[in-house]
């Protein structure tokens, strides 16, 4: 179980070491291994990975797809990236979330058509209560509010993930993350989400199946498209 103060007890006695350069700084993450992270430039099918001119999957996978197109801002291959993401995530170091969440504004801001033309809805992968309890926050939810104060987005938390399921990093293949994941989610207000384009934000996306299964309860639920945002891909 996460427990919050010790994390900060001990960077009041230890000063942080940057996950890049090993120096000792005031944040595990220093300015200069931050700006040494590269911006994806190109977009990929969610589907088959083939190089496509915009966010959406080709033409031969899009019909397969809840997702409408999925955004990524950098890959989970960099090496300082993945540590930055296993620290915030496995080691409980919160204060990683912001780096993270400005790499994902960076890259926003930095593509040609950023989705913000329908006034997107923000909306985070849910955890399910147990493993909730078990992390103490969900790295997911706590990305989407800071990006929506950081672009002044509508966010809100109406998914649950009812089916405690296996983690999806332990699954084989594209096919077991698919079966793993299906029937896990269901939208509690779907009022809210009706008729709007939704920005589903996670942390990581390998397959795709965990956001495209919470684009189609969504879409079931009466939305109008949605659009998954990662950090990374991996």
């Amino acid at each position: 179980m996460h427990i919050p103060f010790l994390q900060h007890a001990l960077d009041a006695v230890f000063p942080p070491q940057c996950l890049g350069c090993k120096k000792y700084a005031q944040t595990y993450l220093c300015h200069q291994c931050f700006n040494s992270i590269p911006l994806n430039v190109d977009f990929v099918c969610l589907g088959c990975g083939v190089k496509t001119e915009s966010q959406k999957p080709c033409p031969e996978c899009i019909s397969r797809w809840s997702l409408d197109g999925l955004y990524v801002a950098t890959q989970y291959s960099h090496p300082l990236l993945e540590k930055v993401i296993k620290g915030y995530k496995y080691r409980f170091i919160d204060s990683l979330l912001v780096p993270l969440a400005k790499l994902m504004g960076r890259y926003l801001v930095s593509i040609k058509e950023p989705p913000f033309k329908d006034n997107p809805l923000l909306v985070s992968v849910p955890l399910h209560p147990r493993r909730f309890r078990w992390r103490g926050f969900n790295q997911s939810d706590l990305l989407a509010k800071e990006l929506s104060i950081n672009f002044g987005l509508e966010y809100i938390n109406c998914l649950v993930k009812n089916k405690a399921t296996q983690p999806q990093a332990e699954q084989k293949d594209k096919e077991s993350r698919m079966n793993n994941i299906g029937s896990s989610f269901r939208c509690i207000n779907s009022e809210v989400v009706k008729g709007r384009s939704i920005l589903l934000i996670d942390d990581i996306c390998t397959t795709g199946a965990t956001l495209n299964e919470c684009a189609r309860v969504l879409k079931e639920s009466g939305a109008q498209n949605v659009f998954g945002f990662t950090v990374a891909r991996g």
